[in-house]
């Protein structure tokens, strides 16, 4: 079948619809917790004991809050009957293998959101409001990408301009993270209440940087009373004094973090600004003023403007909730509009000349295998040090979602601005000449502005929702594997030990998070993953020193009496390795099942580690570096399996 008859016009009119009512949805949802009325049905998936869809008019009609979260409900439903319906036309009309993956994948994001909506209300955790609002965004686009990739333009797009398109790629990734950023803090800021922390526009509380003292403590609970008292008096939830019953006053340290949410969302609303303009300039240089692009660049540009302004409004206003409202609806307008403009320009780029897909670029520049073993380990760590004290299971899946976003934040930064610094470096490499700076297919700007991104959000995500503990082990993380493990590439052949560092910190992050501290018991972990990595990079090092020696990096083979000392490394790194890996059995972390499989494993290893060590030719390191990737994780899965 041939890429014109695969459209459909009527599956993508289906697909407009559909992102249509998601964006309806998310109206709804910004209205629910703009009236911070998310709890105004105790039950769910019934509404007061009713089925859903047949619930009386007299229980939800009129009644405050009611309305808007029952309505909130019947259209998230819909919304779900619409992806479906999608899905399966799809699958029956469309022959290419990426699009049905997306529209699975888009049922299996509806329903996993329906059920975050759903422990929101019968857990009462508000963190699982945040990942909801989240995930909210990013089933939005992908519902529109949906539509983007069913319409008749994707089968007609030209390829005209690629280096055009390839330039305001990068920008647009950035653009898009910013915007997806700012929608997190403002979900943040309303589901914790901080909408009117800072009460004045453009000063805040009448100066540069706002006030946190005790008169600005009052007012700001003077404006929370106002705008409480302002939603329920018309719905009678007032004591016999007039005030709202559900009102708790907000002290000192609250009003601080809350300003610090409002000057954050301000100045990246500043950012964003900024961005969007240079986008739309950079399309207008590259691609010329007449083209479409650059109008909707523009138009984007001029659609930010708007949300910037309803975001002044919604200020001014006391946080009145249809302004509120509109401000979420039009931030997540702004997101999926700047998704498509990517999507398109990547479709475009493309069609110019076969090169490699966008998520092949996006994966080299995050260097996906090392975040995705970082996620792992982090995983393993949180699994395992989950205690009987630890928390119910909601609380510990929110906690555990909310660690792993922000590690691999903090990972994907780390590998982007890893690449800025060894760009030139990695250019004289035949085996990293093809990642994305060298190759120039991300601009050098632009991955040193997404890896700070990436890597702050990481940071103070883990900080806001997880434990300082937690971000204070990232940020050392970062710092070595920036700072210390990289320039020392370029100067000592000891850098892999010291790279080891960083690479085994993040399963004491997931330790830690679990936890909430580290104990002996934790640095095991930190202590396999560090022993681990020597043996793995010394093979690494060992395959490719001619190239590393032509690119400027000083490694333990190419050093004076490099051969020996490389050998003996891989040796004594591994035997430490396989004694720290009976170290949770003997302090009672695991059992007999584990401890037999570390055993074995332990001992391949250590035979190929020897091996290499008497050949040191290029046959056996790349048995030692195989062995290795078979080692870690069946070594992990062992240490999950042994606690279930």
């Amino acid at each position: 079948m041939t890429a014109r008859a695969q459209y459909t016009p009527w599956l993508h009119r289906f697909a407009i619809a559909t992102a249509l009512a998601t964006l309806i949805l998310i109206g709804f949802g910004g209205l629910v917790t703009s009236k911070g009325v998310g709890m105004a049905v105790p039950d769910w998936p019934n509404t007061f004991g009713y089925n859903m869809f047949l619930v009386p008019f007299d229980q939800w009609l009129g009644r405050f809050g009611v309305f808007e979260e029952h309505s909130h409900r019947l259209v998230a439903s819909f919304v779900g009957l619409l992806t479906i319906i999608l899905a399966i036309w799809i699958w029956v009309k469309d022959d290419r293998k990426w699009v049905r993956r997306l529209g699975v994948g888009a049922v299996l994001l509806v329903v996993g959101q329906g059920v975050l909506g759903g422990l929101r209300v019968t857990e009462i955790n508000p963190n699982l409001g945040l990942i909801h609002g989240a995930v909210a965004q990013l089933f939005l686009i992908l519902i529109c990408g949906i539509a983007l990739a069913t319409s008749g333009w994707w089968h007609r797009a030209g390829g005209d301009g690629r280096a055009g398109f390839l330039a305001i790629q990068g920008r647009l990734v950035v653009l898009i993270s910013l915007i997806f950023v700012q929608l997190l803090l403002g979900a943040t800021m309303r589901h914790q209440h901080a909408g009117l922390a800072i009460w004045d526009f453009p000063l805040a509380h009448g100066q540069a940087w706002p006030a946190t003292d005790e008169a600005s403590v009052a007012r700001y609970n003077d404006n929370r009373y106002e705008l409480q008292k302002s939603l329920h008096a018309a719905n009678q939830l007032l004591d016999a004094e007039g005030n709202p019953k559900t009102y708790l006053a907000t002290g000192h340290d609250i009003l601080a973090w809350h300003v610090w949410l409002q000057m954050l969302h301000r100045l990246g609303a500043v950012a964003t600004l900024a961005l969007a303009l240079a986008l739309a300039m950079k399309a207008r240089r590259v691609l010329g003023q007449a083209h479409s692009f650059t109008k909707i660049g523009f138009a984007l540009l001029a659609i930010i403007v708007a949300q910037a302004g309803l975001g002044v409004w919604t200020l001014l206003s006391n946080k009145a909730a249809d302004v509120a409202t509109g401000h979420v609806v039009l931030g997540a307008a702004c997101l999926a509009l700047a998704s498509l403009l990517l999507m398109a320009a990547k479709r475009c780029a493309f069609v110019a000349a076969a090169r490699a897909s966008a998520w092949s670029v996006f994966a080299e520049l995050v260097k996906l295998r090392l975040t995705t073993l970082v996620l792992i380990t982090t995983l393993v760590g949180f699994y395992v040090g989950l205690n009987g004290e630890t928390g119910g299971l909601a609380q510990n899946l929110t906690k555990l979602g909310l660690t792993l976003l922000g590690t691999g934040l903090l990972a994907a930064g780390a590998s982007i601005l890893n690449q800025y610094l060894e760009r030139d470096h990695d250019a004289r490499m035949e085996r990293t000449a093809t990642r994305p700076l060298p190759s120039g297919a991300v601009g050098a700007e632009v991955a040193l502005l997404l890896g700070g991104i990436c890597s702050v959000v990481g940071l103070l995500a883990l900080a806001a929702w997880v434990d300082l503990l937690v971000a204070v082990l990232g940020a050392v993380t970062l710092v070595t594997y920036l700072f210390l493990y990289t320039p020392l590439k370029r100067k000592s052949e000891w850098n892999t030990v010291i790279g080891a560092i960083p690479g085994a910190l993040p399963p004491l992050m997931g330790w830690a998070a679990a936890r909430g501290g580290i104990d002996p018991l934790g640095w095991t972990l930190f202590g396999i993953l560090f022993f681990w990595q020597v043996p793995h990079f010394m093979a690494i090092a060992w395959m490719y020193r001619d190239e590393y020696e032509k690119a400027g990096f000083v490694m333990m083979p190419s050093a004076a009496g490099g051969r020996a000392r490389t050998g003996r490394q891989a040796v004594s790194h591994t035997l430490f390795l396989c004694i720290a890996s009976l170290m949770p059995f003997t302090m009672q972390l695991t059992g007999a099942v584990y401890v037999t499989g570390a055993v074995l494993l332990g001992g391949l290893f250590l035979w190929t580690a020897v091996r290499f060590s008497r050949r040191m030719n290029r046959p056996s390191a790349r048995v030692l570096f195989f062995a290795s990737i078979i080692y870690l994780p069946l070594l992990l899965v062992l240490m999950v399996v042994d606690k279930l």
